[in-house]
Protein backbone atom coordinates (compact mmCIF):
# COMPACT_ATOMS: atom_id res chain seq x y z
CA UNK A 1 0.00 0.00 0.00
CA UNK A 2 1.32 3.44 -0.84
CA UNK A 3 0.13 6.96 -0.35
CA UNK A 4 0.69 10.43 -1.57
CA UNK A 5 0.29 13.95 -0.27
CA UNK A 6 -0.16 17.03 -2.42
CA UNK A 7 0.10 20.53 -0.99
CA UNK A 8 -0.22 23.71 -2.99
CA UNK A 9 0.55 27.05 -1.42
CA UNK A 10 1.70 30.49 -2.45
CA UNK A 11 3.33 31.04 0.93
CA UNK A 12 5.88 28.69 2.41
CA UNK A 13 6.10 30.90 5.48
CA UNK A 14 2.59 29.76 6.43
CA UNK A 15 4.13 26.34 7.12
CA UNK A 16 7.00 27.81 9.11
CA UNK A 17 5.10 30.04 11.53
CA UNK A 18 6.65 29.35 14.98
CA UNK A 19 3.33 28.07 16.37
CA UNK A 20 3.16 25.22 13.82
CA UNK A 21 6.71 24.96 12.44
CA UNK A 22 7.28 21.50 13.92
CA UNK A 23 4.33 20.14 11.91
CA UNK A 24 4.61 22.38 8.84
CA UNK A 25 8.26 21.65 8.19
CA UNK A 26 7.65 17.92 8.63
CA UNK A 27 4.96 18.04 5.94
CA UNK A 28 7.26 19.93 3.57
CA UNK A 29 10.19 17.60 4.27
CA UNK A 30 8.18 14.39 3.71
CA UNK A 31 6.88 15.24 0.24
CA UNK A 32 8.60 13.11 -2.40
CA UNK A 33 8.08 15.66 -5.16
CA UNK A 34 8.24 19.42 -4.77
CA UNK A 35 7.67 22.13 -7.37
CA UNK A 36 8.96 25.57 -6.49
CA UNK A 37 7.66 28.48 -8.53
CA UNK A 38 8.73 32.12 -8.62
CA UNK A 39 8.74 34.03 -5.34
CA UNK A 40 10.48 36.86 -3.53
CA UNK A 41 10.80 38.54 -0.14
CA UNK A 42 10.41 36.49 3.03
CA UNK A 43 9.02 33.52 1.08
CA UNK A 44 12.17 33.37 -1.04
CA UNK A 45 14.42 33.69 2.01
CA UNK A 46 12.66 30.82 3.79
CA UNK A 47 12.61 28.70 0.61
CA UNK A 48 16.36 29.19 0.12
CA UNK A 49 17.07 28.15 3.69
CA UNK A 50 14.64 25.22 3.85
CA UNK A 51 15.63 23.64 0.53
CA UNK A 52 19.32 24.71 0.60
CA UNK A 53 19.04 26.39 -2.80
CA UNK A 54 22.09 27.55 -4.71
CA UNK A 55 22.50 31.19 -5.70
CA UNK A 56 21.51 30.28 -9.28
CA UNK A 57 18.35 28.50 -8.10
CA UNK A 58 17.44 31.43 -5.85
CA UNK A 59 17.91 33.87 -8.74
CA UNK A 60 15.81 31.60 -10.96
CA UNK A 61 12.91 31.72 -8.48
CA UNK A 62 13.33 35.45 -7.96
CA UNK A 63 12.96 36.05 -11.70
CA UNK A 64 9.36 34.74 -11.40
CA UNK A 65 9.13 33.61 -15.01
CA UNK A 66 5.59 32.46 -15.72
CA UNK A 67 5.42 28.71 -16.31
CA UNK A 68 8.91 27.94 -14.97
CA UNK A 69 9.94 26.29 -11.74
CA UNK A 70 12.32 23.97 -9.93
CA UNK A 71 11.19 20.35 -9.62
CA UNK A 72 12.75 18.62 -6.61
CA UNK A 73 12.79 14.82 -6.61
CA UNK A 74 14.64 13.53 -3.57
CA UNK A 75 18.01 15.29 -3.72
CA UNK A 76 17.77 16.01 -7.47
CA UNK A 77 16.72 19.42 -8.81
CA UNK A 78 15.49 19.98 -12.34
CA UNK A 79 14.54 23.30 -13.93
CA UNK A 80 11.16 22.80 -15.61
CA UNK A 81 8.85 24.65 -17.96
CA UNK A 82 5.15 23.97 -17.89
CA UNK A 83 3.40 24.37 -21.24
CA UNK A 84 -0.34 24.73 -21.19
CA UNK A 85 -2.26 23.96 -24.35
CA UNK A 86 -4.73 26.68 -25.38
CA UNK A 87 -7.78 24.49 -24.72
CA UNK A 88 -6.58 23.91 -21.13
CA UNK A 89 -6.98 27.61 -20.28
CA UNK A 90 -10.76 27.08 -20.40
CA UNK A 91 -10.42 24.88 -17.29
CA UNK A 92 -9.41 27.96 -15.26
CA UNK A 93 -12.39 30.17 -16.07
CA UNK A 94 -12.27 33.89 -16.75
CA UNK A 95 -11.23 35.33 -13.37
CA UNK A 96 -7.93 36.50 -11.89
CA UNK A 97 -4.40 35.47 -12.66
CA UNK A 98 -1.70 37.17 -14.67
Amino acid sequence: MSGSLTIISHSIIDFLDPSIKMYGQAILDMATYKILMGTDGKNLEETIELFKLSEYQADFLYSKKRGYGIFIIGSNRILVKFDIFPYEFSYYGKGGGR
